[in-house]
């Protein structure tokens, strides 16, 4: 050993063991992330774009929690639309035949919990409110934000 050298402490020798580069594993197969999000993203429409983002913004977080999915087109357009409350039974038992006349797969459980979904919301209108009221909240915001400094006469 080499007069000015000073012999190595246990803490060096340990960083020296964990720090040595090992060759890479090929035992290890790494997920297909399926593409590139990003070239994903710049082609297509704004609501193929929005479906594929990563994060999705708040307007989008409160539509899916205000309008679920239910996986049959005319049923979500039910959720913006108008149910009067003297049709709603009726419609709840054309739904739930409809539904386990549709899928063989679905038990009687699934169904009425989707008719149920499918008409609570329309039952007062209220799919049409809560979407007007979430998209109108920035616009009226701005608005106001506009005229906070204009006198009123």
């Amino acid at each position: 050993m080499p007069e000015n050298e000073q012999p190595k402490s246990t803490s060096d020798i340990q960083w020296e063991q964990i720090s040595e580069i090992l060759p890479e594993r090929d035992d290890v197969k790494l997920p297909d992330d399926g593409g590139d999000i990003e070239s994903e993203l710049v082609h297509g429409t704004l609501g193929q774009n929005m479906r594929g983002a990563p994060k999705l913004s708040d307007v989008q977080t409160i539509d899916k929690r205000l309008f679920p999915d239910l996986g049959r087109p005319w049923l979500n357009n039910m959720l913006v639309s108008r149910v009067f409350p003297d049709l709603y039974n009726d419609l709840f038992d054309i739904i739930v035949k409809g539904l386990l006349m549709e899928n063989t797969d679905m038990t009687l459980e699934e169904a009425v919990c989707t008719a149920e979904v499918a008409l609570s919301i329309p039952i007062d209108g209220e799919g049409r409110i809560d979407a007007i009221a979430v998209l109108g909240s920035p616009q009226a915001t701005a608005e106001s934000d506009k005229n906070k400094g204009l006198g009123i006469i």
